[in-house]
């Protein structure tokens, strides 16, 4: 399977909440193991996440006073993913303090 083929199952409109976190599963034990299309999939998250939280604390003007930032949700429980954007977010903002809820 490719990345083209994860990408057409992710956004068929027939998955659910549950199936794609299944699959970031299953991604996740690939890119332990090494695998060049798991760790593609999981750096285009990490960049698009780090994106999307980078936006949204430059429109509040966050960039240069203590601020936390909190992450949530099944996606960042997985620790190299929430450990790359935690890095990503701090480096450019060293004010920012990450927050991680449990499950």
């Amino acid at each position: 399977a490719s990345v083209e083929d994860l990408k057409r199952e992710v956004y068929n409109p027939l998955l659910n909440k549950i199936e794609i976190a299944e699959l970031s599963q299953v991604c996740s034990v690939a890119y332990d193991q090494g695998d060049p299309a798991a760790q593609e999939i999981f750096q285009w998250a990490a960049a698009g996440l780090t994106l999307l939280a980078q936006t949204v604390i430059q429109r509040l003007d966050l960039e240069t006073v203590p601020a936390d930032i909190v992450f949530s949700g099944a996606v960042l429980q997985i620790e190299h993913l929430r450990t790359e954007v935690m890095t990503a977010l701090t480096r450019q903002f060293p004010h920012l303090h990450v927050v991680t809820t449990e499950k």
